[in-house]
Parts: structure tokens; sequence; C-alpha cells
């Protein structure tokens, strides 16, 4: 009697237990290992005007054979403000191309000779200007020309089904079918997307930002968010609200140094994406040797950023700098903290320490798209640089380079600290430095299998994604053959390593 009710115990207890998991959504917006998702993120892009001049393709694909429907909306690098936005409709295994550069008249814009139909459309072989209507009323920089760089994100608005095997009229059968119709997309008729069912993923993409006249280019492929929504997007373009701030459920899973599996919920989604690029800190090499003219400049960028400040909305955690005239600088380093810097031999060097006496020179970042150089080189002309500040609030700030003191070497950057002792800085700058999220209940996996539950976990460091960019010049070659001398620039694109903090 007693085993049978001991029996019928366990049997209540795994019943229970199934009803625990099977009850809390099994959705939770996080990193694709495979590059594959339903959120494109483009860290990147530049139509500078140099010199040298650079332009930037993207690619957008459809990994799975069902219709789908997208959003691409292209920032800009001040505060990652909307300027350009359309839907995108693919295909079963279909690719999107469009070019950003400049148009006739000189500005900033982007187009295509894609067959792929959008909406609004966007003519074939015509570049079409940027806007900048989001920001017109910015008393710092209201120009079209602060989209000349920026980032590009791409959210999957909803799922058609199979075009093959889709109704005639339908959306799915008229995208299906595109390339065989006369009237091309103007067959595609008004779409609200009530046809749609939620998004299932499979995009995938890259970019390759050139400079024709600088002979050079770099590709890279974009970061992709899983699991982003269970819901279906808002179509609309007069108004629109379907954004990274769409993440539903507001729940993250994240896997840090150690392993752990870290399933946090969120009052937002905007916090759950963010959540999955908490960076504490950053790490790539650099490469400044004189015999092969080498430069190098890192790309940061914040693809949430807009979400927690710029003009009107006062900086909310992990962002700390309000928007200023040169933008919203958040103090991420001290380099009297640690020894960050690294040549090939393993030496480390102190910044801080080359001063006599030591002066602060606290680095931040002010933009939603940074580009910071090692060096006084240009190796991407950017309007948007890495700084230097004396206050805490991050203003005044300046423009500065990453200053590293070897010609080669690797560099790691803190995006966080809660140190009280800084060599360097003055007295109110450790909390400049504090930059975190706190979640609500989370659920940590460990790595022996075991599960912990507790009412909050803190992440610390910036939302942030960005690239190493390197470039090798090797001069004039002489060939042998009594021809031109032959001319080389070789340039390399990798992406920077985080380390996650979370406690």
């Amino acid at each position: 009697m007693k085993a049978a009710q001991n029996l019928s115990l366990s049997i209540c207890a795994a019943l229970n237990a199934a009803l625990v998991l099977f009850s809390t959504p099994a959705l939770a917006v996080q990193l694709s290992t495979t590059g594959v998702g339903q959120v494109l993120l483009f860290p990147y892009y530049s139509a500078a005007e140099g010199p040298p001049p650079f332009a930037t393709l993207l690619t957008i694909t459809n990994t799975s054979r069902n219709v789908k429907a997208l959003r691409v909306r292209v920032r800009e690098g001040r505060t990652g403000e909307s300027t350009a936005e359309l839907n995108v409709y693919l295909a079963g295994y279909d690719s999107w191309t469009v070019a950003i550069g400049e148009t006739e008249s000189g500005q900033p814009g982007w187009g295509t000779f894609d067959g792929s139909c959008t909406r609004p459309a966007l003519p074939k072989g015509t570049m079409v200007a940027f806007s900048e209507a989001a920001y017109a009323d910015d008393p710092y920089d209201h120009s079209v020309e602060r989209s000349r760089e920026g980032s590009v994100d791409v959210l999957e608005l909803g799922d058609y089904g199979l075009g093959s095997s889709a109704p005639d009229g339908s959306i799915a059968s008229k995208i299906a079918n595109i390339a065989y119709n006369p009237a091309g997309c103007a067959a595609l008729g008004p779409d609200s997307g009530v046809e749609a069912s939620a998004p299932t993923g499979g995009l995938t993409g890259s970019a390759l930002v050139i400079s024709v006249l600088g002979a050079v280019s770099q590709a890279y492929e974009a970061v992709a968010l899983s699991n982003f929504t269970d819901r279906k997007g808002d179509w609309s373009l007069s108004a629109p609200t379907y954004s990274l701030e769409s993440a539903h459920p507001a729940i993250s899973v994240v896997r840090d140094g150690t392993g752990r599996m870290l399933r946090s919920t969120w009052s937002r989604g905007i916090d759950a994406v963010s959540a999955t690029m908490m960076a504490a800190s950053l790490n790539g090499e650099f490469v400044q040797d004189p015999s092969t003219h080498s430069e190098t400049s890192w790309v940061f960028s914040m693809p949430t950023r807009w979400s927690y400040v710029r003009k009107g909305l006062a900086p909310m955690l992990p962002f700390r700098g309000p928007y200023a005239s040169f933008g919203s600088c958040d103090v991420f380093h001290d380099p009297a903290l640690t020894s960050t810097v690294y040549d090939r031999e393993g030496g480390s060097f102190s910044i801080c320490g080359m001063s006599s006496p030591p002066q602060r020179d606290d680095l931040a970042l002010c933009f939603s798209t940074t580009v910071a150089s090692f060096s006084s080189g240009v190796l991407l002309p950017s309007r948007y640089p890495s700084a230097k500040t004396h206050s805490a609030s991050g203003s005044p700030a300046v423009a500065a380079t990453l200053g590293a003191s070897a010609d080669n070497g690797w560099l790691d950057l803190m995006l966080h600290s809660d140190a009280v002792n800084h060599a360097c800085s003055e007295p109110d700058i450790p909390q400049a430095l504090d930059h975190h999220l706190v979640s609500g209940a989370t659920t940590i996996t460990n790595i022996d299998g075991t599960t912990t539950s507790v009412p909050s976990i803190t992440y610390y460091g910036m939302p942030v994604i960005g690239l190493s960019l390197s470039n090798y010049v090797n001069g004039a070659l002489d060939l042998g053959y009594g021809g031109p001398p032959l001319y080389s620039t070789y340039m390399s694109a990798t992406p920077l390593r985080r380390s996650i903090g979370a406690k």
C-alpha cells in the first residue's frame, strides 16, 4: 500500500513538473548560432563621400520554401532614426539585393535591380534618396547626410505558406509566380497581411562594403535573431510600429561564458532583445604595421539604442549619456582599470600610465553606429568616431582614436565596471562606467543539467555587435615582364568577440 502511495506521489510530481514546463512559453528571443532566423541585423553600411567614397550591397535570402513578407529598415548612424523602410516579399528560396550609395543628386540613398516585390515600390535601376523626416526637428543635426552611415534591421512580418499549392489569386500564389506575370509586382495589389501567419524564420543575409576608387571591399554576415516573435507583424508603413520592440513573448535566452543558459523574463520586448547582445567587454585583433601601411577600425553597432536614448527621450539603463551636440556619449572604458592592449608576444600596455602625472582619458561611444580607428589614418571615412571625455555625463566629448600602443596585437575593451579605485579617473566616473540591465524571473540551467530559479539577474555592459576591419597594402609590385606595376590592397572583416557578464 505504501509503495503504491509513493508511486502515485511520484506520478503526480512528474505531472506537475510537466504542467509547469508546458505552461512556460517555449519561445524566447536569442542570437542564432547558424546565422538564420526571424530577424537580421546588419551592423554597418556606408555611403560615405570619402575620400575614398564607399557604397554597400546588402543581400537578404529566404532559405525556406514558404513565401514571406519582411520589413527592411535603414537606421542612420547618429541616433538610429529610421531614414528609409519598406516591405519586401520573397518567394521560397528567393533573395533580395539592394545597394546603398549616392543618388544622381549626390544624396545618400538606395536602389535595386532585383525583381522581388516591395511596398512601396523601389523602382528598378533608380537610386531613391533617404529621408530626414524622422529627425527634422533635431537641433544639432537634421541633414540627410546623417544617413551616410548606419545600420539595417530586417524583421519577418509573416509567412504565407507554400506558393506552389496556394489558391489562385492569393498573395502566396502571386509572389511565387510573379516572374511569369506580365503585370509584374503591380499584380500584387494591396496587402495588409490577412493571409499570412506568424513568422517562422529562415532568413539569412550578408553585406559587402566596397570602395571602387579605394580598391577595397569587405564582406560580413548579418547577425540573426531566432524565436523573435510568435505574432504577425504590422504591415502598415504610414505609422510603423513593428520594430525590435515587438519581441514576443518578452523572454530572452543567453548562454554565458561558463556554459550556463540564462532564460530571463522582461517587462519590455526591447529589453529581451538587448539582453541577447549584452557585452561586458569586446575583444579583437588590430594591425597597424608600417611595412604594410595597415590600418584597423572597429565598428560598434547598437541596434536597440534608439529605444533607450534619443532626442526627447532621457537615457535609460544600460545607457547613461543624455543626447547632446556630440551624440549620446556613454563612458565605457577607463584604461587605468586593467592592461587591455596586448602585442603579439603577450606584452601589455597601460595607456593611462604613459603620461606624468597620469591623466584621465575615458573613452566613450556616442552614436548608434560608431567607427573607432586605432590611428589617425582613414580606413573608413566616418561621421561617427569614438570619443574621449572628461565628464561622467559624456558631454562635452571630442573625437578620439582607440590609441593602441603596439603595431599589432589584440585589444580587450571593457564596456562595464563597478570598480571604485580608478587611478586615472575622477570620483564621479565609476557610476558612469556602470552599464547594466536587470531582468525579471530567470531560470538558470547549469552545464550539469541542474536548474536554479532566481527572481532576477543582472546583465552587464551594453547591447552591441561589432566588426574589426583591417587592410593591407602591398604597394606597387614589378611583375617582371615590362608591364605596369600592380598595386593591391586587401581588407578583412571579422566579428568582434564578446564576454558576457551576468549574476
